[in-house]
């Protein structure tokens, strides 16, 4: 916290709810709202950040509200959750800049899944500029399963739309790439060979 600035005093919101006799039932709710912020990885204008965990409950899903990502109607046992949302009205970092910045993550985990989580990222931005290259009208949409035991996704996939993006290389417009991440099944990997070294 002593490595974090801002400009002016922050708006800081805490709500905790829940019963003390059912630690289950237990929400945390924080609100952040500054009019400008001064961070480890970087500086933000006009920024909000909410952050919520809801304790593992057992309850009917339906839909994405509690299901894991990509999941429709299910019945979920003791499902807790965690969401983050940054927004933005400027963001700069030392990898590049970002104006009207708008980042959702989610994550989602079941007691039957042991050390599984299930993740949702969506990421919009107006503009953003690296050294690399620019793009308007940005939008990145993510979901993975990861294991607390490996740093490697054991599945994602990820999408990013964007409207105009330029590089030194060219220019293009209403693009739209997409990267699926998946663990091969054991043993289909081919065999190494000693001449590799």
């Amino acid at each position: 916290w002593e490595k974090i600035g801002f400009s002016a005093p922050p708006e800081l919101n805490l709500d905790v709810t829940g019963d003390a006799r059912d630690l289950q039932s237990f929400a945390v709710r924080l609100l952040v709202a500054a009019s400008g912020a001064v961070t480890p990885w970087g500086e933000l204008q006009d920024g909000r950040l909410s952050v919520k965990l809801y304790a593992a409950t057992n309850q009917v899903s339906g839909g994405r509200e509690t299901a894991p990502p990509g999941e429709g109607h299910a019945t979920t046992n003791l499902v807790s959750r965690a969401e983050l949302r940054l927004e933005a009205a400027d963001a700069r970092t030392r990898w590049g800049n970002l104006t009207n910045l708008l980042l959702e993550l989610r994550g989602i985990s079941n007691v039957a899944e042991t050390n599984i989580v299930h993740g949702e990222i969506k990421l919009n931005a107006g503009r953003v500029d690296t050294k690399w290259a620019s793009a308007r009208d940005t939008r990145l949409v993510g979901t993975w399963t990861h294991s607390l035991t490996n740093p490697v996704p054991i599945f994602g996939q990820g999408e990013v739309f964007w409207g105009q993006a330029n590089a030194k290389w060219g220019s293009t417009t209403n693009g739209h790439l997409r990267a699926t991440l998946a663990t091969p099944p054991p043993g289909s990997l081919p065999a190494s060979d000693a001449s590799w070294g």
